[in-house]
């Protein structure tokens, strides 16, 4: 009986801080939803005003690192990203008493350690952010970092967590490093990605295999893409540059609850769970790629798909579902039998009182990487040795003073997205 009293005890404290836990996720999952028309810098000053519990650090900082890495604050965005990462990783091994409070309480219960390709993207956003300092060592070990992640998280041979865009930008660090061989590893990886999901290859990758291959004297290789790709490269001529543009497109979509009615043989009797799930991608009021066009020193450059990330979430949710659903069942069952044991020992009132506790309790786990992008877009073109770099006009409302240089000005690298300050 002691137990059972104890048990009523801990469930009421906790539906407390479960309560507020909830309002602080409806708070973030609308500020995510209204980022494109509120903006970066609106966006994170509501963020900044939520006080975060422990087990939902990782979330917050991921969030926050984005928001900094949109309004131009790219070492505060550092700072957040690589604590994120950090708790992140150590969450990989959880607390018996944390999977004790998830599997008995609710799922909120336990420390946010993020989807398999959450994992991944933190260090690819990393290698971004390091990148705009002008520290191309440490892209390049965020880069090796998530390459590492995407072998753990993988499932057999499945997709799963496996990134063409992280292949893809490791690719080219390895070339602004001059590691041609790696390089065209990492192009390969980012195709073969493309390829096993069936999405079209976009240009830039085209041109990057088919210029390393060609630099590399990977003759077959070379003439297997210039046949499938219909198209030619050629070296670089003297004082040409290549510009490459990664492009971050929208803001994913966030999880929403739902109330299931399934059966219990347990029981012998239908129970209601509340689960998370997304709304279909396929709907019409969900997200479709815009790509980004520039006119480019008198030539038309149009960014092309390589990461759908809404795709992704949807994927790493379809992984985790069914030991999401199954442990809301147990969860059901077992408060429903700890109802009934008080309504036995002792009456009606305490009973209720307990039921309407896990009932409240009885939230699904919303949270996820909301602020990051519906899509990567990538996009790559030569620029003439006769143009002046420090005057090209990209039109769109970007400027030259936006693009960074490698390699002594050959490679010039622009970041863009669609959310405004």
């Amino acid at each position: 009986m002691v137990a059972v009293l104890r048990s009523v005890k801990v469930t009421l404290l906790l539906v407390l801080a479960l309560l507020s836990g909830c309002v602080a996720q409806h708070k973030v999952n609308s500020l995510a939803e209204s980022l494109q028309v509120a903006g970066a810098d609106s966006t994170l000053a509501a963020l900044e005003k939520i006080n975060p519990n422990n087990r939902d650090r990782a979330q917050y900082l991921l969030n926050r690192g984005t928001l900094y890495r949109l309004n131009g604050n790219i070492d505060a965005s550092t700072e957040d990203l690589e604590a994120a990462k950090s708790i992140m990783h150590s969450l990989q091994a959880s607390s018996l008493s944390e999977n004790f409070a998830a599997l008995t309480i609710n799922e909120t219960l336990r420390s946010y350690a993020g989807t398999a390709s959450e994992r991944v993207l933190v260090h690819t956003v990393l290698a971004y952010n390091y990148l705009q300092q002008s520290d191309l060592a440490s892209a390049r070990v965020e880069m090796l970092q998530a390459d590492i992640t995407m072998r753990e998280v993988a499932d057999g041979d499945t997709l799963r967590g496996q990134l063409a865009s992280s292949h893809f930008l490791a690719g080219l660090i390895y070339e602004l490093n001059g590691e041609w061989d790696n390089a065209m590893i990492s192009y390969r990886s980012s195709a073969d990605i493309l390829d096993q999901r069936g999405q079209p290859i976009p240009d830039a990758v085209q041109k990057s295999l088919l210029q390393t291959s060609l630099r590399q004297g990977l003759k077959e290789e070379y003439q297997r893409y210039s046949q499938r790709f219909a198209k030619t490269a050629q070296p670089l001529a003297q004082g040409e540059k290549e510009l490459i543009v990664f492009y971050f497109d929208g803001t994913v979509s966030h999880k929403r609850q739902q109330t299931l009615s399934i059966y219990s043989f347990e029981l012998k009797q239908q129970i209601s769970l509340s689960v998370p799930y997304y709304a279909p991608h396929n709907s019409s009021a969900n997200y479709y790629p815009r790509p980004l066009t520039l006119s480019v020193a008198g030539q038309s450059l149009r960014t092309g798909l390589i990461e759908d990330l809404e795709i992704l979430a949807r994927n790493d949710f379809n992984d985790e579902i069914p030991a999401i659903t199954a442990a809301a069942t147990a969860r059901v069952v077992a408060k429903y039998q700890l109802v009934e044991k008080m309504r036995r020992e002792r009456g009606d009132s305490m009973a209720a009182l307990l039921n309407l506790a896990s009932t409240i309790a009885e939230q699904a786990d919303l949270r996820s990487w909301n602020m990051l992008p519906s899509s990567i877009q990538v996009a790559r073109i030569r620029i003439a040795a006769d143009i002046d770099v420090e005057a090209m006009d990209l039109t769109n409302g970007l400027n030259a003073s936006e693009l960074l240089k490698f390699n002594q000005g050959n490679t010039l690298l622009l970041l863009a997205n669609s959310v405004g300050h």
